[in-house]
């Protein structure tokens, strides 16, 4: 259960920078990611439904993502794999999916939600990007600091980057940014980028008020989203693109 003081005052300060537009706080801890160029892995001995896959590395655990073998789908209920192996064991396997893209397109965010001194774990991994303004689709997962549960699992997170996690002060917990593009109505093909706002307390997910307000896609977003692509980086800045819409103006949000 939430704790009502605290989801209100996260609420009241997410409201207040959605309102100002002031800069965020970053509240990742750490990124972790693939090793570039670095070919795909065989799995961990004994796990039969994966022959390899790509594989990010930290400490004693390997995060892996895998296309599951013929044969094995209707077992797993899966064609491509999320799992965790810490010390030698394996501690979490959930479903992934891939339309087009690279299995390595995943990255690994240690994120410290709710300030306990516990981090989570989101998992990135990217669905698809497609032809028209490069709009990517990720799925995003928060598992428990000790790898035992799913907190959330978003099955469609668009544009999706590290700038979503973020504090709106040094003594707020870390929110979430879910991103999607919806029509901005039934007669025109015209997209919108829309957010809502997520965090996490007590272990559990809690939604909370005060989303940006909508983006409309048109020429000069489109032009900004060109000109904002990293090279090499395959997320993207959807609190920059929403929140900070002066922020030529301001400096871009941390």
């Amino acid at each position: 259960m939430v704790r009502p003081l605290f989801r209100a005052a996260v609420a009241a300060a997410a409201l207040t920078y959605a309102t100002f537009g002031h800069a965020s706080i970053g509240c990742v801890d750490a990124t972790f990611r693939p090793k570039a160029g670095q070919p795909e892995q065989p799995m961990p001995a004994g796990f039969d439904a994966c022959a390899s896959g790509a594989v990010i590395v930290h400490d004693n655990t390997n995060v892996w993502r895998c296309q599951v073998k013929p044969g094995f789908e209707d077992k797993v209920n899966a064609t491509y794999l999320i799992v965790v192996e810490k010390g030698g064991r394996i501690v979490a396997q959930e479903r992934d999916d891939i339309i087009g893209g690279p299995l390595d397109a995943m990255r690994w965010h240690e994120v410290d939600f709710d300030r306990d001194g516990k981090r989570e774990h989101v998992i990135a991994t990217r669905v698809i990007e497609t032809p028209a303004h490069a709009i990517q689709n990720w799925r995003v997962r928060i598992f428990s600091a000790d790898w035992a549960k799913v907190i959330a699992s978003f099955e469609s997170v668009e544009d999706f980057g590290p700038d979503a996690l973020f504090r709106v002060s040094e003594d707020q917990p870390c929110v979430l940014l879910q991103t999607v593009y919806d029509a901005v109505d039934a007669e025109t093909e015209q997209l919108k980028l829309k957010g809502e706002l997520w965090t996490v307390a007590d272990g559990e997910l809690a939604a909370l008020d005060g989303a940006p307000e909508d983006r409309l896609l048109d020429a000069a977003f489109i032009a900004e989203r060109r000109q904002g692509m990293v090279p090499g980086e395959i997320e993207r800045t959807p609190y920059r693109w929403l929140y900070r819409r002066d922020h030529d103006r301001t400096g871009s949000a941390q």
